[in-house]
């Protein structure tokens, strides 16, 4: 009995301690809720303290940006650096080692070095009255020399040396205050009064927090809303400040976009064939095998096109080898047919790499290839680059785009070959190298190769399905050309389960036929 009673009393007690612990939560709680925020006036001064014209704080779109080297105003001139220009276009490429800037547009290829007043408009020197600077060791660019390049707005506020960049390219909301929008009566009343106040304010305000805030809501002021949180907008003043404005205070919104001040592009050059493209890759390793050429089209219908693989890029200096033959190109325009050579990074990273990066070898082999062209009466020119490293796609897609604008200058026709599109294909960048050529050719095989780890086929209908659909998605179909295999592989395989090793050897359609 005595045990009973002892867990009674314990049980009451728990209850009671329970109740008291809900009471008092209920009370903290509740005294929260209803404490409002205590609201301070921010110190402008002391918050921009830092900012000079040496040190503008920047601010893009919505976003205030921590910059490795700051914004600057020289005399009456904003210089932006180049981190940031970057960030406005995606024609610049910048080559770090060689110090050049290269602009690529739908028709042009402009060069600039820092210092230098000459930049090279499509290899021509063409004088400048400003150009690229370095300060303190840094690229920078004045904005009247990015206006050339890119689409941006500047404004700019001289007390806090707040300096704001936006693309006019791009929608923006602007809402207009409108204290008077109160629900009731007496709210509006007040309101008129002045004696009920909002701020834009540099965070939500939260419960019993202190919050900070620019400076009172006035009707008639205008922000850009950047984006909804809740019961407040996020907005940026027309000083440059970014912070939240209560929602129910913004009256009328509206969306605009400044399409009068968005720079227009030429429209690119194209060498596309009226009506379909029917195209053979005929592979030679010399001259010699050249002489072959009316004998293996002797068998063919309805082919347009030749594409001998006669160039490559055959060392790290950006040499390129050819096997060209004139007779060669004399013979196929006699009968017909266009002649686009293929050209190679020879398949080696290495190679690949070392020329890519470098401005300077980029050039060469472009210049290389420009002099084949005029030498060979070329119609094109097909560009096969495989085994790109994936830290080298910016540096392939720049060189396509400027190689792609050079052969147009000449009315070359363009086409690149393209893996099927997989994750670790992304950096070829089809969609970007899409805008400047006349053609893409999905290499819909080797679905397994050579040395797969197991067998199966060169290009089934799923595999090559998938790749013109997927390739589709980011090239327009008038683009694109589907490579198909004329050959197949005899897989032979040994050993089983985890021991099981696979080889195989690649057959012509003759001997296929035959098997």
């Amino acid at each position: 009995m005595k045990k009973h009673r002892a867990t009674i009393i314990l049980s009451f007690f728990l209850v009671l301690a329970l109740a008291a612990a809900a009471f008092f939560a209920w009370q903290y709680f509740t005294s929260r809720q209803t404490q409002k925020a205590t609201e301070l006036p921010l110190d402008l001064a002391g918050l921009y303290a830092e900012y000079n014209d040496e040190n503008l704080a920047t601010v893009f779109e919505g976003q205030a940006l921590q910059l490795a080297a700051p914004a600057k105003k020289i005399g009456e001139v904003f210089y932006l650096p180049l981190e940031l220009v970057l960030n406005l276009t995606d024609a610049l490429y910048y080559d770090e080692a060689e110090k050049t800037l290269t602009y690529t547009d739908s028709r042009d290829v402009i060069r600039l070095k820092p210092g230098e007043k000459t930049y090279y408009y499509n290899n021509e020197p063409v004088e400048l009255q400003i150009g690229l600077e370095e300060i303190n060791g840094v690229p920078y660019l004045p904005t009247a020399l990015v206006a050339k390049f890119a689409n941006f707005r500047l404004s700019y506020n001289g007390q806090y040396h707040i300096l704001t960049v936006d693309n006019p390219q791009k929608t923006q909301r602007i809402g207009v205050a409108d204290l008077t929008a109160a629900e009731t009566q007496p709210e509006q009343e007040k309101k008129k009064a002045g004696e009920l106040k909002t701020y834009v304010y540099n965070a939500i305000p939260q419960e019993g927090e202190t919050v900070y805030y620019y400076y009172p809501v006035a009707s008639g002021m205008t922000f850009v809303l950047l984006e909804e949180s809740g019961d407040y907008y996020k907005v940026r003043t027309h000083e440059g400040f970014l912070g939240y404005v209560k929602k129910e205070v913004i009256g009328e919104v509206e969306e605009i976009i400044e399409s009068n001040s968005i720079k227009e592009s030429a429209p690119a050059l194209s060498a596309a064939l009226p009506g379909k493209v029917n195209m053979v890759w005929h592979q030679v390793f010399n001259m010699t095998a050249n002489g072959s050429v009316q004998e293996k089209m002797a068998a063919t219908k309805g082919v347009n096109v030749i594409s001998p693989t006669w160039f490559h890029i055959t060392d790290t200096e950006g040499a390129v080898s050819s096997i060209a033959d004139i007779a060669y190109v004399r013979w196929a325009h006699q009968n017909g047919y266009k002649v686009w050579p293929l050209f190679s990074n020879s398949f080696d990273k290495a190679i690949t790499h070392a020329v890519l990066s470098s401005t300077a070898k980029r050039e060469k082999v472009i210049r290389q290839i420009l002099s084949f062209v005029d030498l060979y009466e070329l119609d094109g020119i097909n560009i096969d680059f495989e085994e790109v490293p994936k830290e080298d796609g910016p540096a392939y897609v720049q060189f396509v785009k400027e190689l792609s604008l050079f052969l147009k200058q000449k009315g070359m026709t363009v086409s690149v070959d393209m893996y099927v599109p997989k994750p670790w294909t992304e950096h070829y960048g089809r969609a970007e190298i899409g805008k400047y050529i006349d053609y893409l050719i999905i290499m819909g095989y080797d679905e397994h190769w050579s040395t797969s780890p197991k067998s199966g086929s060169v290009a089934s209908i799923n595999f090559v399905r998938e790749g013109v659909v997927d390739t589709l998605a980011s090239v327009p179909a008038n683009k694109v050309i589907l490579g198909i295999p004329f050959y197949t592989r005899l897989w032979q395989e040994t050993g089983s389960g985890d021991s099981l090793k696979v080889s195989s050897k690649a057959y012509g359609m003759g001997y296929g036929k035959q098997m």
